[in-house]
């Protein structure tokens, strides 16, 4: 998780609830949606959450809305496609947070099986 957005995310949030600044807010990095869902939640802030790669940020809090997609649905395609096109050697590159590895997962899965039933 990259240093600091989680906490900036968090202090923002504190900030704007202290000052009663606004009913909503919107974030579009995962660290920061997960660095804040509690204080969404307590204060009752509905929150669009946008092009956040991971499917775990929208159980934060039930004030959260997605409205993008999710990186694994897209990694399904890629893994599925590389098998049936005959791919017998793939790697994967990803970062460590939460859309990488779980978009690493569905690819991964999705091309082994995809293997499996083209043989």
């Amino acid at each position: 998780m990259m240093p600091g957005f989680a906490d900036n995310a968090r202090r923002i949030v504190q900030e704007m609830i202290a000052k009663r600044q606004g009913q909503h807010s919107r974030w579009r990095i995962t660290p920061t949606v997960l660095g804040y869902g509690q204080l969404a939640t307590q204060a009752k802030i509905a929150t669009v959450v946008m092009i956040l790669g991971a499917s775990v940020t929208t159980t934060v809090s039930p004030y959260y809305v997605r409205t993008s997609f999710i990186l694994s649905q897209s990694s399904w395609i890629m893994g599925e496609r590389a098998a049936k096109n005959g791919s017998k050697r793939v790697v994967t590159l990803v970062n460590e947070w939460a859309p990488g590895t779980e978009a690493e997962t569905a690819f991964k899965q999705r091309y082994y099986r995809a293997r499996r039933a083209n043989h």
